[in-house]
């Protein structure tokens, strides 16, 4: 099995998709972050699956600490590398016009939970804590499991009925990471060497 990750060219203009019109794709450009709109827990979740997705796909990569490198912050507010952001945000619009990702693709690695729920997720948080809510997800997962493979989460998250994900446990790190991120601010700064 091939361990290196393909990492995408000029974004995802190589592969015939257009993102957000009128947004720079350029990775190292200067912005930071500071979105106040509103989006719904269950929003914000959906969009981190969509993200974590778009990602697999574009990159065949399954590292999510690849995500972490380049989302984290290396000043407050700007992530290492700008296009993560725009994955977010691009991610966002379709949750809002397509409704949950579909994942019938992406590798099945676990058992059904014999715990559903149906999740609801009416609190709203704002875009850049739901980023920053990202990045915790996928560091406390890494970090409580010592696992890496970002197509583990998404087989997890999935929702295998409406609304109702194949493992709650997702669900709840999804909800943890934005107590977290209100709690303690965005996960610590990156370390440039």
């Amino acid at each position: 099995m091939d361990t290196l990750c393909i990492t995408p060219e000029d974004d995802d203009l190589l592969h015939g998709r257009e993102l957000i019109s009128g947004i720079d794709y350029t990775p190292g450009i200067a912005l930071t972050i500071n979105s106040q709109k509103l989006l719904t827990e269950k929003e914000g979740y959906e969009a981190f699956l969509y993200t974590l997705l778009r990602y697999w796909e574009m990159s065949s990569c399954t590292d999510l600490t690849d995500i972490l490198s380049g989302g984290e912050y290396v000043e407050p507010g700007r992530p290492m590398d700008t296009a993560f952001w725009y994955y977010w945000l691009d991610a966002l619009t379709y949750v809002r016009t397509l409704g949950p990702p579909q994942l019938a693709n992406v590798p099945r690695q676990l058992a059904l939970s014999d715990k559903r729920i149906a999740i609801e997720g009416s609190q709203t948080l704002t875009e850049q804590e739901g980023y920053e809510a990202l990045l915790y997800t996928l560091l406390q997962y890494w970090e409580k499991t010592g696992k890496d493979d970002l197509t583990a989460i998404l087989s997890a998250g999935a929702y295998v009925e409406p609304d109702t994900p194949a493992d709650p446990v997702i669900w709840y790190a999804w909800l943890e990471a934005i107590a977290t991120v209100r709690r303690q601010g965005p996960p610590p700064l990156k370390e440039l060497h």
